[in-house]
């Protein structure tokens, strides 16, 4: 028997699949969207830059779960348009997952951030303050008195040492006045792969939370991330050097059953080098952000997104004269 579902949420959980029929669920969401902005970076007539584009998106995925004789719980799922896998078994000991897309495990991984999505025009930040530390190919999780905790471990192959690592803990409590504590802490580490003089080793690190009461949620972050050369060949060679340090607050309101409203601010500095040998160090990067977003259900299986964000950065080599913007986007998810 197959059962296909339409949904207005990403590929299926594994906790959402039947253990007692043992079934292979198919589920999918498309979106489409458009986006628009206004910054001063100069545009390029020639190519036809205009300030504004559509989006598109379509996500489909199929996952199967059981549990056996034994009591083990077994998963595999599919995400068949990134072509990834990713499968578990777990029982009373714990959790050991495995994934092509190195997120094993999410386990105190969070960006304290509540808009749903944000776009700033074609400028990417050189740092945005979102976590992104990796939760391995492969992991092991598991709760013991409330606290969740994980381990993944990504192998750099047969001919690289750039393994990586990473460590998470949460938890989540009710406390006085009917409010909900969620605290999550994760750490990232990626060696160098040990090719060349230039390679680089990363460290990121994340301390998160919300604070739910009632219809209101607060979110927060302190992310930070540091890149550095395996093997610098002097003392003012800082290519690919990077020192970044972010704080996020976010706060969320549910109006209704069908509509939410949130905001959100970003604020990012540090350090980083340049790209080429013989840069000295740049000490003053910044990065802010302010978004606003709405969430809209329009009928069962339908959303709108809607978002505005104002953003800035300064102190980069890559944008040496500094760079700043405002941009909207509208999104329909099905």
């Amino acid at each position: 028997m197959r059962k296909i579902l339409l949904a207005s949420t990403a590929l299926v959980a594994v906790a959402g699949v039947s253990a007692a029929n043992a079934e292979i669920s198919l589920s999918g969401n498309t979106a489409w969207g458009y986006s628009s902005w206004s910054d001063n970076v100069a545009d390029d007539a020639t190519t036809g830059a205009n300030n504004n584009k559509f989006l598109s998106d379509t996500d489909l995925g199929a996952s199967w779960s059981t549990t056996t004789d034994a009591g083990l719980a077994v998963s595999a799922s599919y995400d068949i348009d990134a072509d990834e896998t990713s499968a578990s078994i777990g029982g009373d000991w714990g959790t050991v997952s495995w994934a092509d897309g190195a997120d094993a495990q999410e386990v105190g991984q969070g960006d304290g951030l509540a808009v749903t999505s944000v776009t700033t025009g074609t400028t990417t930040a050189d740092y945005n303050g979102e976590e992104g530390i990796s939760g391995g190919s492969i992991a092991y999780s598991n709760s013991i008195s409330g606290i969740d905790f994980g381990a993944g471990m990504t192998n750099g192959g047969g001919s690289s040492l750039a393994d990586e690592t990473s460590f998470g803990v949460g938890y989540s409590a009710e406390v006085g006045g009917g409010a909900t504590v969620t605290v999550g802490y994760s750490v990232g580490t990626t060696t160098a792969d040990n090719t060349s003089a230039t390679t680089t080793k990363a460290k990121e690190n994340s301390l998160n939370g919300t604070v739910a009461f009632g219809d209101v949620t607060i979110g927060f972050a302190r992310n930070s991330k540091t890149v550095e050369m395996n093997t610098p060949d002097n003392a003012s060679d800082f290519r690919s050097y990077e020192d970044y340090t972010s704080s996020n607050m976010s706060v969320s309101y549910a109006i209704s059953d069908s509509l939410s409203i949130s905001a959100e601010s970003v604020a990012a500095k540090g350090d980083q080098g340049g790209s080429t040998a013989g840069n000295t160090l740049a000490t003053d990067y910044k990065y802010d952000r302010t978004s606003y977003g709405l969430d809209y259900t329009i009928a069962s299986g339908v959303a709108l997104t809607a978002s505005y964000s104002d953003y800035s950065e300064a102190g980069t080599y890559a944008t040496a004269d500094g760079l700043s913007g405002s941009s909207t986007m509208v999104r329909v998810k099905v």
